[in-house]
Protein backbone atom coordinates (compact mmCIF):
# COMPACT_ATOMS: atom_id res chain seq x y z
CA UNK A 1 0.00 0.00 0.00
CA UNK A 2 2.80 2.43 0.82
CA UNK A 3 4.37 1.82 -2.60
CA UNK A 4 1.05 2.64 -4.27
CA UNK A 5 0.79 5.86 -2.27
CA UNK A 6 4.34 6.81 -3.27
CA UNK A 7 3.45 6.29 -6.94
CA UNK A 8 0.30 8.39 -6.55
CA UNK A 9 2.29 11.14 -4.87
CA UNK A 10 4.79 11.15 -7.74
CA UNK A 11 1.93 11.16 -10.25
CA UNK A 12 0.42 14.22 -8.57
CA UNK A 13 3.76 16.05 -8.62
CA UNK A 14 4.24 15.26 -12.32
CA UNK A 15 0.68 16.34 -13.15
CA UNK A 16 1.20 19.64 -11.36
CA UNK A 17 4.39 20.30 -13.35
CA UNK A 18 2.66 19.43 -16.64
CA UNK A 19 -0.27 21.72 -15.86
CA UNK A 20 2.10 24.59 -15.11
CA UNK A 21 3.73 24.06 -18.50
CA UNK A 22 0.39 24.22 -20.31
CA UNK A 23 -1.02 27.30 -18.59
CA UNK A 24 0.41 29.74 -21.10
CA UNK A 25 -0.06 27.39 -24.06
CA UNK A 26 -3.81 26.98 -23.60
CA UNK A 27 -5.30 30.29 -22.39
CA UNK A 28 -8.88 29.20 -23.18
CA UNK A 29 -8.71 26.42 -20.61
CA UNK A 30 -6.68 28.32 -18.03
CA UNK A 31 -9.58 28.28 -15.54
CA UNK A 32 -9.84 24.48 -15.68
CA UNK A 33 -6.09 24.05 -15.42
CA UNK A 34 -6.07 26.28 -12.32
CA UNK A 35 -8.88 24.23 -10.79
CA UNK A 36 -6.98 21.00 -11.41
CA UNK A 37 -3.80 22.53 -9.96
CA UNK A 38 -5.73 23.48 -6.81
CA UNK A 39 -7.09 19.94 -6.51
CA UNK A 40 -3.56 18.57 -6.86
CA UNK A 41 -2.20 20.98 -4.24
CA UNK A 42 -4.97 19.88 -1.89
CA UNK A 43 -4.17 16.20 -2.47
CA UNK A 44 -0.46 16.85 -1.88
CA UNK A 45 -1.27 18.62 1.39
CA UNK A 46 -3.29 15.56 2.43
CA UNK A 47 -0.15 13.48 1.87
CA UNK A 48 1.78 15.83 4.15
CA UNK A 49 -0.95 15.59 6.83
CA UNK A 50 -1.27 11.79 6.55
CA UNK A 51 -4.90 12.12 5.48
CA UNK A 52 -4.50 11.13 1.82
CA UNK A 53 -7.07 8.50 0.85
CA UNK A 54 -9.41 9.34 3.71
CA UNK A 55 -12.93 10.59 2.95
CA UNK A 56 -13.27 14.20 4.12
CA UNK A 57 -16.89 13.58 5.18
CA UNK A 58 -16.94 10.17 6.82
CA UNK A 59 -13.29 9.59 7.71
CA UNK A 60 -13.43 6.21 5.96
CA UNK A 61 -10.64 5.00 3.70
CA UNK A 62 -11.26 5.55 0.01
CA UNK A 63 -10.38 2.35 -1.88
CA UNK A 64 -6.93 2.48 -3.49
CA UNK A 65 -8.31 1.41 -6.87
CA UNK A 66 -10.38 4.60 -6.91
CA UNK A 67 -7.45 6.70 -5.65
CA UNK A 68 -5.30 5.24 -8.42
CA UNK A 69 -7.70 6.52 -11.10
CA UNK A 70 -8.60 9.78 -9.39
CA UNK A 71 -5.92 10.74 -6.84
CA UNK A 72 -7.49 14.16 -6.24
CA UNK A 73 -10.79 12.72 -5.00
CA UNK A 74 -11.80 14.22 -1.66
CA UNK A 75 -14.68 12.03 -0.58
CA UNK A 76 -16.69 8.96 -1.49
CA UNK A 77 -19.69 11.06 -2.52
CA UNK A 78 -17.57 12.58 -5.27
CA UNK A 79 -16.89 9.12 -6.68
CA UNK A 80 -20.59 8.21 -6.49
CA UNK A 81 -21.45 11.34 -8.50
CA UNK A 82 -18.82 10.55 -11.12
CA UNK A 83 -20.06 6.98 -11.34
CA UNK A 84 -23.67 8.17 -11.73
CA UNK A 85 -22.76 10.75 -14.37
CA UNK A 86 -20.51 8.60 -16.53
CA UNK A 87 -22.02 5.19 -15.89
CA UNK A 88 -20.09 2.02 -16.54
CA UNK A 89 -16.66 1.70 -15.10
CA UNK A 90 -14.22 -1.08 -14.34
CA UNK A 91 -13.73 0.49 -10.92
CA UNK A 92 -16.15 -0.67 -8.21
CA UNK A 93 -18.91 1.71 -7.18
CA UNK A 94 -18.22 1.31 -3.48
CA UNK A 95 -21.60 2.04 -2.12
Amino acid sequence: MEETKKRLYQQLIESHIELNQHLSVHPLVKHYIEQEKNDIKHALSKFENDTFGICEFSGELIPLDIMHHLPTIRNTNEWKEIHKKFGKSNIPYGG
